[in-house]
């Protein structure tokens, strides 16, 4: 995947040198060989469990690696209409296709029931009529999951613990056994499956054991009601280390899901960072050194409207020149936009590097493009994915007419 070799940084057999000599930077570059990876982990551990493994598309949504993903069968978590729209573009099967989001405008779930997709699931009751009504249009009967609150308290960030009594997502407990009774009242959709996802970067195994657990019994409740629940949909949120912290420990939570599960339904997951994240990198342009009070300042030509995570969560990606020739020194890495809070990392021992030189931000192939921005009429940059000894664009980087394309003058 990544790796030193006569202390340059290789991309799978790649050097990093080249594609920044063919593409300059900022750059993202993706490993196949670290997805491929990853999808063999899941494949071995989810062995002997019904599953269906989705990409949460908001972790990454370049139509390359959805196209990539679905060659080895990964389906699509959608959370919105443009989400629906590119996995479709990229020829993920339909029934492969879970429609989430809290806010579904008319417009995407009529694209949703259009598209035929396996289901739609519904996180507030005034939503369960616009399906119905939009369903009767098209004259047919859409299949619906429950998203459920379990009110599960996680370990990680607030931004993204999504399972809290004051969360803004799902439906609580009280909601669903009142939907339920008055479902006959929706003739055009069908409840068919159970769907929770209790946040994001989770590296601890105990709340997805007590989320198994606990889903399995509400399954059991709603069946007691006539619903044919076949889909358990136990979301997402597989933490990953980004800096040598804990990793989520996945085969023990699978044998969790193993033992409550009862053959009776299908289980769907949504993993995304775990998939993507550690199979990506940044590459930069040091562009100024700035020695200040002890310290040494690192510009780079990459900031936070391409990488948002460090300032947004305080994010601790790691940096490192891809030429480790030299000795090392302590460094703050920082970007160009006009903000104070658009700081890489701080503090950081690692080799040398003077202006001109190129790093590299590791685990950053999941929600670094996607959550990019044009913030300070910045370009967004180009996107590379290595196999082997080939790379391939698959963005172009944009240019100055893309910052006007849509606007009226």
């Amino acid at each position: 995947m990544f790796y030193f070799k006569n202390k340059e940084l290789y991309v799978d057999n790649v050097p990093a040198r080249d594609i920044i000599e063919k593409y300059g930077t900022p750059i993202y570059v993706y490993s196949a060989s670290g997805i491929r990876d990853r999808l063999k982990q899941v494949f071995e551990f989810t062995e002997g469990i019904d599953s269906l493994i989705l990409l949460a598309m908001k972790a990454n949504s370049n139509i390359s690696l959805l196209k990539f993903l679905s060659s080895w069968g990964i389906g699509a978590d959608a959370v919105s209409g443009g989400e629906l729209y590119l996995a479709l573009k990229a020829g993920i099967p339909q029934k492969k296709i879970v429609f989430n989001g809290n806010g579904k405008d008319a417009w995407e779930i009529e694209l949703a029931v259009r598209s035929n997709i396996l289901l739609i699931n519904v996180e507030n009751v005034e939503e369960v009529e616009l399906i119905d009504s939009i369903a009767r249009r098209y004259g047919r009967v859409v299949d619906i999951g429950f998203r459920w609150n379990p009110e599960i308290e996680v370990p990680t960030h607030p931004y993204l613990a999504t399972a809290l009594k004051r969360s803004k997502f799902g439906l609580s407990s009280e909601e669903i056994f009142s939907l339920v009774k008055e479902m006959n009242r929706y003739p055009n959709v069908r409840l068919v499956g159970l769907h929770a996802h209790i946040g994001s970067q989770i590296t601890a195994v105990e709340p997805y054991v007590i989320l198994a657990g606990a889903m399995a019994k509400m399954v059991k409740r709603l069946r007691t009601y006539g619903f044919d629940i076949r889909y358990v949909d136990l979301g997402g949120g597989w933490g990953i280390s980004y800096n040598r912290s804990s990793k989520f420990p996945l085969k023990s939570f699978l044998d969790s899901v193993k033992s409550v599960v009862d053959g009776e339904y299908k289980v769907v997951f949504e993993p995304g960072r775990w998939l993507l994240a550690d199979a990506g990198i940044i590459l930069s342009k040091v562009l100024y050194i700035k020695n200040r009070y002890g310290k040494r300042m690192v510009i780079l030509d990459m900031g936070m409207n391409d990488l948002v995570r460090p300032s947004m969560y305080g994010a601790k990606h790691g940096v490192a020149p891809i030429s480790t020739d030299g000795g090392v020194h302590k460094y703050d890495f920082v970007g160009p936009v006009c903000e104070s809070g658009d700081v890489l990392r701080e503090g950081i021992l690692t080799y040398n590097v003077k202006r001109g030189d190129y790093v590299a931000v590791f685990k950053a192939g999941a929600y670094g493009f996607s959550m990019s921005s044009n913030y300070n009429m910045r370009l967004r940059p180009a996107e590379v994915l290595v196999d082997g000894d080939r790379y391939y664009l698959i963005r172009k980087r944009e240019e100055f007419d893309d910052l006007i394309r849509k606007q009226v003058f």
